[in-house]
């Protein structure tokens, strides 16, 4: 598998969003052994990762590349991340499936190298508008 995984992380210990990327990654690791794991995060939340616990420590180890971007530490969360989402590009080179941190990988992906399409979107929801 040649197409990276990319997920986007910007987390503090208010919420759960640095162990629904864990539990995602795990299920990835065992549904597609073989794919690359990078995470875009900012340099606020990596640090903070290897003061969360077990969780924390195995996350760093888990990923197989983090990005860190400096971004306002001063910013809002949901701003980082919406830096991050949006910018992707900025920091990622080559193909990328982006992937959300709530998403369990339920079964192999084989054939994601295969799709044709220079940008390919999954509705949200999986509903059409």
């Amino acid at each position: 598998m040649k197409t990276q995984i990319l997920y986007v992380l910007v987390s503090d210990s208010d919420d759960f969003y640095a162990e629904q990327l864990y539990i995602s990654l795990v299920s990835l690791r065992k549904n597609a052994p073989g794919a690359v794991a990078t995470v875009l995060t900012d340099q606020t939340t990596h640090e903070a990762l290897s003061n969360r616990g077990k969780m924390g420590k195995r996350l760093l180890e888990i990923a197989d590349n983090w990005v860190v971007a400096s971004l306002d530490p001063t910013a809002a969360k949901e701003y980082r991340s919406r830096l991050l989402k949006t910018g992707m590009r900025q920091y990622i080179e080559g193909d990328f499936l982006f992937i959300d941190t709530d998403t369990m990988i339920v079964k192999p992906l084989d054939g994601i190298d295969d799709v044709p399409n220079e940008l390919a979107l999954c509705p949200d929801h999986h509903c059409h508008l």
